[in-house]
């Protein structure tokens, strides 16, 4: 039968609880000889976003309860389709995390929305492990990968505990069969979104907009022949020099990054420069030059 009575109903697209009209309903109610229960199902669209839905509302008419000479409650479930997991926003830009850990993320977020806890806490730690996997961050359990995690300068200190409380969660969800509570798995849900969030994405959406620190060689390659495009053959300067500002961004590495460029430069794996002399600074440091090799003009 169809009706125009609205209702209050979690709408998907919302993300919210708003109005909602009544499209279509079917009843079915229990034989109350033998318990007494009735569930009702209805097609509801929402009234924000047009959006439709399916609500199932399930109604313990065995359990009801008085609350005053008149009026009784009936106990009730009410479960919507799709389901999606409430008061959470799922991570933007989630093509930026690695595949496979993309999945197991998503596969967390599937058990989550259908209430499954002691297969969520595992969910949530493996996803941990993934990250480590993908890092080719090792070790003999996942304690020295979380501690290893923040050696490596992925994390913070105070992050690495915070993963390790999911640990214990996930190793007493295994090994007890002990399910965790749900603000535990809302908590430990955003710890590990901030994790992905720390290692794969945020990195991505500073690159070009903001001066981060380079510890990789090839990214230091890469903006040092940006900037030898700035001077012309011949000239010979400390690497200081040529990358100028952007020296704050390569001199934390710098040694170990002057180390592979000399032995690139001697393999003819890099072309720009030559390797020129030697000063000593003020301080008594020997200061290595390059010389302009090869400039090529663009019009």
């Amino acid at each position: 039968m169809s009706g125009q009575n609205t209702l209050k109903n979690f709408c998907n697209e919302c993300d919210k609880s708003t109005n909602h009209t009544v499209l279509a309903q079917h009843d079915w109610h229990s034989d109350p000889n033998d318990y007494s229960y009735a569930q009702y199902h209805k097609l509801v669209k929402c009234l924000g976003c047009d959006s439709v839905s399916l609500r199932i509302e399930d109604h313990e008419i065995e359990s009801a309860y008085q609350i005053s000479d008149d009026e009784w409650v009936v106990p009730q479930t009410i479960t919507t389709f799709p389901k999606k997991l409430q008061n959470h926003k799922k991570i933007d830009n989630d093509y930026l995390i690695p595949q496979l850990v993309r999945n197991i993320y998503n596969e967390v977020l599937l058990t989550l929305q259908e209430d499954a806890k002691i297969l969520s806490s595992l969910g949530l730690r493996a996803c941990i492990e993934s990250v480590c996997n993908h890092l080719e961050i090792t070790g003999g359990n996942l304690a020295i990968r979380i501690n290893k995690l923040t050696t490596a300068g992925y994390i913070s200190k105070k992050d690495a505990e915070r993963l390790h409380a999911i640990r214990f969660m996930g190793n007493d969800s295994a090994h007890e069969i002990k399910a965790p509570k749900e603000d535990s798995l809302k908590i430990a849900l955003e710890i590990v979104e901030h994790l992905l969030k720390s290692v794969f994405i945020l990195p991505e959406q500073a690159n070009g907009y903001l001066d981060t620190i380079i510890d990789q060689y090839q990214l230091f390659e890469t903006l040092l022949e940006k900037h030898l495009s700035n001077f012309k053959t011949g000239d010979e300067y400390p690497l200081y020099h040529f990358f100028e500002k952007d020296w704050r961004r390569v001199q934390d590495c710098i040694s170990s990054f002057q180390t592979e460029l000399i032995e690139n430069i001697n393999n003819s794996n890099f072309a720009l420069l030559e390797v020129g002399k030697k000063d000593i600074n003020k301080k008594g440091d020997e200061i290595q030059h390059f010389i302009i090799k090869k400039h090529e003009v663009t019009e």
